[in-house]
C-alpha cells in the first residue's frame, strides 16, 4: 500500500538536512476515472469478414466484444494503409498531414510528404500529455524511407511521435515466420525458436506490457494501439489453423457471398433490401477454372481464414489480460480495419505475391507443387480476387478503390462502463479520422492550438460519442472526400458521388456515379442520369475538399511511384561490421545491381565458418558467407526453387584475407564475380534477380537471422573468423542505359 503524502509544501533550505524541508507537490488525482483506449486495427480485412458481420470464419473475440457494444455498419476508412492510420493517429484527413499515399511512395508533394508533420499532434502525444501511458504493439508504417535507418533519425518513428513503448514493424507487410522487427528505436532480430510466430511475439509484449501496467502504474490510465498485421498478405498462420479450415472453400467465391449476404441480413448488418452487386469485371468465373486454379485458390482462402482465425484468438488474449488485472470494464476497446480487401493477388491467387507481381507469373505446374507450403514461412502467398470481392460482401471492387469495397469497414466499440444498457447496430456515417475527437471528448482533453511550440492543424474529425447513446441519433457529420490513384468521391447529406479511375487514363473524362447509401447500401443504382445537377455539384466540393486537404496533384502512377520512392544511391560507401542492426530492405539502395563488396577476413583458428552478409531470405536474396570447410561461398536465391551457387576453388588462408565479390546487372540478369587476395576465385551467371525492395527482410552482417537465404547452411550461422574494412560500394548512375553498363562490366570480368 503507497503511504499518505503530506500536503503541498514548498522547500525550506538550511544549511544541513537537520533544518530543511523537501519540497512537496500535492498527488495528483491521475486517474479521475479516465478509462484506458485501446485501438485494435486489422490490416486488409473486408467488411464481412468478422463473424459479427456475416462471415463463417469464426472469430470469437471480435463476436463477443460486439455483442457486449456497438456495431458500426456506415463506417468509412482511406482505401489503403498509411493514410487510414494517419487519419486515427492525427484526427485529420490523411493528405492534409502528408500521407496521401504509401508512406513509401510519397514523393514531396505537400499531402504526400510519407510523414505527419509536427503541426498534427498524434493522439498519443496528446494523451501522454495528460498522463496516459502510450504503447504501440504491431505495424506503424508512418515513418518515410530516409528515415528507416538503424541510426535514425527517429523523429518519425513511433517513440518520436508520442509512444512510450514500441514492439512491431515499419512497413506494409512482414514475413510472419521471419520479421524484420524493431523494439523502440531499434531494429532487433526476431526470437529463435521453433514455433514462433510474429502475432503470438506480438500479443506477448501486449499482455507484459498491461500486467507491468497492473503492479506498478495502475494509477495512470493507458493508450494501447495494436495493430498486428493481419491480415496483409502474406497470409501465414500456424499448422493448427491451417487444418481447421482445410476443405471449407471448395465451393467458390460466388457461393460464399450468397452466404454471407444472408446472414449480414440477419444480423440487421445490412438492409434487408441490400442487393449483391456482380462479380467485379476482373474476377474469374469459378466455374470456368482449371481443377487446379480451383484447389489452389480454395487452399489461399483457407490460409487466409486461418490467419484472421489465429488472430482473433491472440487478441483474446489481450482481452482475458485485461480482465486478470480488472482492467476490462473501463476500457474503451475500438476495432476496425485500415481498408477493405486486397486485389494484389491477381486472377488466380499466388504463392509467392512478390515474385508473381515483379517478375513472372506462376503456372498451374507450379502451383500444384507448391500448394502444401500455402501459409507456411516456404510461401508468401495471397489469395485472388474473387475472395477479396467476397472479403467485401456485399460491396463493390477493393482496397485502392473509393467504391465500398475499398473504404466501408467494420466498426465494434466496447466498453462496458460507459456503455452500460446500450448495443445494436449504429448506422450514422462517421470516418476513421473521427476517432481520435471521440476519444479526446470521452476523455476531457482538446487539442490545443499549440503543441510542441507548433500552430496545430485543426482536426477534420468530429465526436462520434453521440452516437454510442442514441442509436436513432442523425450523423454530426457534414461532409467526407475519398481519393487514392485517382479514384475519387465525395460523401455529403447522405449522397455519394464516386469515379472508378483507370490508371492512364484522362482524369477529366471519369465517369461519376451517384449513390444514395441510405436506400442503396452496396451501390448497385447509379442515379447519376437522373440526377446531373446534383452530380456535378458534387463534383465541384469534391474540388473544393482536394484543395483544402492537398490532394492535389492526381497522380495514378504505382510502379513509378515505387521506383521513385526506393532509397536513392549513397554519396559514400556503405561500411559494415560485425554485430550492427538490421538495416532495413527500404533504407538500402535496389540490391539488383551493380555493386562491389571488399573485406578482410582473418582466420586464425581451426573454426572457419559463418555468414559475412546475407539479405532476404530462403524465398530470396542473396548470402556471401564461409562454409564449414572454409570455402568463400555465394549463394543467389530468386525462389524457394531455384538457387544459384558459387564456390571459391581453394579454402581461405591462415592469416589475413582480402575478398572481393562484384555484381553487374542490367535489372534482369547478373554476373557475379569472386576473389580472393586479388585472384578470380569463381564466377557464374544469374539469369534473373530481385529487386531489394521487394524482399522480405534487410541486410545482416556477420549473421543470417532469420529463414537462411542459403540451404547449405543453417540459420543464424554465425561469422567465427574476423571481419574488418568491409565495404559496400554501388557505382553512381550514369547516362549510360542498363544493358550498355551490363555488357561493358561484362566485358571487363
Amino acid at each position: 500500500m503507497r503511504a499518505k503524502r503530506r500536503m503541498t509544501q514548498k522547500a525550506v533550505i538550511g544549511d544541513t538536512w537537520h533544518d530543511s524541508v523537501p519540497e512537496v507537490k500535492p498527488l495528483k488525482n491521475k486517474r479521475r476515472g479516465r478509462p484506458n483506449i485501446l485501438f485494435y486495427m486489422l490490416d486488409d480485412v473486408g467488411f464481412s469478414d468478422l463473424g459479427c458481420y456475416g462471415s463463417e470464419i469464426e472469430t470469437p473475440t471480435f463476436d463477443r466484444l460486439a455483442k457486449d457494444g456497438i456495431k458500426y455498419n456506415n463506417f468509412h476508412v482511406t482505401a489503403m494503409c498509411s493514410p487510414s492510420r494517419a487519419c486515427l493517429m492525427t484526427g485529420r484527413n490523411a493528405h492534409n498531414v502528408g500521407m496521401g499515399i504509401i508512406s513509401e511512395w510519397c514523393l514531396g508533394y505537400p499531402g504526400y510528404r510519407g510523414y505527419i508533420p509536427d503541426n498534427a499532434a498524434t493522439i498519443a502525444e496528446i494523451l501522454r500529455e495528460q498522463d496516459y501511458a502510450t504503447w504501440l504493439v504491431g505495424k506503424w508504417h508512418l515513418t518515410p524511407n530516409g528515415d528507416l535507418n538503424p541510426t535514425g533519425p527517429f523523429k518519425h518513428w513511433p517513440l518520436g511521435r508520442g509512444f512510450d513503448r514500441w514492439y512491431g514493424f515499419h512497413t506494409s507487410y512482414a514475413d510472419h515466420w521471419h520479421p524484420e522487427l524493431t523494439e523502440d528505436n531499434r531494429y532487433i532480430d526476431a526470437p529463435s525458436k521453433d514455433d514462433y510466430f510474429l502475432t503470438t511475439d506480438m500479443t506477448d509484449n501486449a499482455v507484459r506490457l498491461i500486467h507491468e501496467h497492473a503492479s506498478g502504474g495502475a494509477d495512470r490510465p493507458f493508450f494501447l494501439y495494436t495493430a498486428p498485421g493481419a491480415c496483409h498478405w502474406p497470409h501465414h498462420a500456424p499448422p493448427a489453423a491451417l487444418h481447421k479450415f482445410r476443405g471449407h472453400y471448395e465451393q467458390g467465391w460466388q457461393a460464399v457471398r450468397e452466404a454471407r449476404l444472408k446472414k449480414q441480413k440477419e444480423l440487421g448488418v445490412v438492409p434487408e433490401s441490400t442487393q449483391l452487386p456482380p462479380m467485379n469485371e476482373d474476377v474469374l468465373d469459378w466455374g470456368e477454372m482449371t481443377d487446379v486454379q480451383r484447389k489452389f485458390a480454395s487452399r489461399l482462402q483457407e490460409a487466409y481464414a486461418a490467419f484472421l482465425h489465429h488472430s482473433d484468438a491472440e487478441f483474446g488474449r489481450i482481452i482475458e489480460a485485461l480482465e486478470e488485472t480488472g482492467e476490462l470494464e473501463n476500457t474503451i476497446i475500438v476495432c476496425l480495419s485500415d481498408n477493405g480487401a486486397s486485389p494484389e493477388g491477381g486472377a488466380v491467387g499466388t504463392l509467392d505475391n512478390r515474385k508473381h507481381r515483379l517478375y513472372c507469373p506462376e503456372d498451374d505446374d507450379e502451383r500444384l507443387r507448391g500448394i502444401d507450403r500455402i501459409g507456411s514461412a516456404e510461401a508468401f502467398n495471397h489469395y485472388p480476387m474473387g475472395w477479396a470481392q467476397t472479403s467485401n460482401t456485399p460491396l463493390k471492387w477493393y482496397k485502392k478503390d473509393t467504391h465500398g469495397g475499398g473504404v466501408r469497414s467494420p466498426l465494434i466499440v466496447h466498453w462496458p462502463e460507459g456503455l452500460k444498457d446500450q448495443g445494436g447496430w449504429r448506422s450514422q456515417f462517421h470516418h476513421v479520422a473521427d476517432l481520435v475527437p471521440t476519444m479526446l471528448d470521452i476523455v476531457g482533453a482538446e487539442l490545443p492550438d499549440d503543441f510542441g511550440g507548433k500552430q496545430q492543424i485543426p482536426m477534420d474529425g468530429v465526436s462520434m460519442k453521440y452516437s454510442f447513446f442514441d442509436a436513432s441519433a442523425p450523423t454530426s457529420k457534414d461532409i467526407q472526400y475519398f481519393e487514392l490513384f485517382g479514384d475519387r468521391a465525395l460523401w455529403k447529406d447522405g449522397w455519394k458521388a464516386v469515379t472508378h479511375h483507370l490508371a492512364g487514363e484522362d482524369f477529366s473524362k471519369d465517369k461519376w456515379e451517384l449513390y444514395r447509401l441510405e436506400d442503396d447500401f452496396s451501390e448497385c443504382s447509379d442515379l447519376s442520369d437522373a440526377h446531373p445537377d446534383l452530380v456535378e455539384e458534387l463534383k465541384s466540393l469534391w474540388w473544393q475538399e482536394a484543395r483544402r486537404n492537398k490532394v492535389l496533384p492526381l497522380d495514378d502512377r504505382e510502379a513509378e511511384r515505387i521506383h521513385e520512392g526506393s532509397a536513392p544511391i549513397p554519396d559514400t560507401p556503405l561500411r559494415l561490421f560485425l554485430g550492427t542492426s538490421q538495416i532495413s530492405r527500404m533504407e538500402l539502395p535496389d540490391m539488383t545491381g551493380p555493386w562491389d563488396f571488399d573485406a578482410v577476413l582473418t582466420v586464425d583458428n581451426t573454426n572457419v565458418s559463418g555468414v559475412v552478409m546475407a539479405i532476404g531470405g530462403q524465398l530470396a536474396g542473396f548470402s556471401l558467407f564461409v562454409n564449414e570447410v572454409g570455402h568463400l561461398c555465394f549463394d543467389y536465391r530468386f525462389s524457394l526453387e531455384e538457387n544459384f551457387e558459387l564456390t571459391a576453388k581453394k579454402a581461405l588462408n591462415k592469416g589475413e584475407n582480402k575478398i572481393s565479390l562484384s555484381l553487374v546487372s542490367d535489372g534482369t540478369r547478373a554476373r557475379v564475380s569472386m576473389s580472393i587476395d586479388g585472384e578470380l576465385s569463381a564466377e557464374r551467371d544469374i539469369p534473373y534477380c530481385w529487386k531489394g525492395i521487394a524482399l522480405n527482410s534487410g541486410l545482416c552482417c556477420g549473421r543470417d537471422p532469420g529463414a537462411a537465404v542459403s540451404p547449405r547452411y543453417k540459420a543464424p550461422y554465425p561469422l567465427t573468423i574476423g571481419l574488418k574494412d568491409a565495404v559496400l560500394t554501388f557505382p553512381r548512375p550514369s547516362n549510360v542505359s542498363d544493358e550498355e553498363r551490363f555488357q561493358a562490366l561484362m566485358d571487363e570480368h
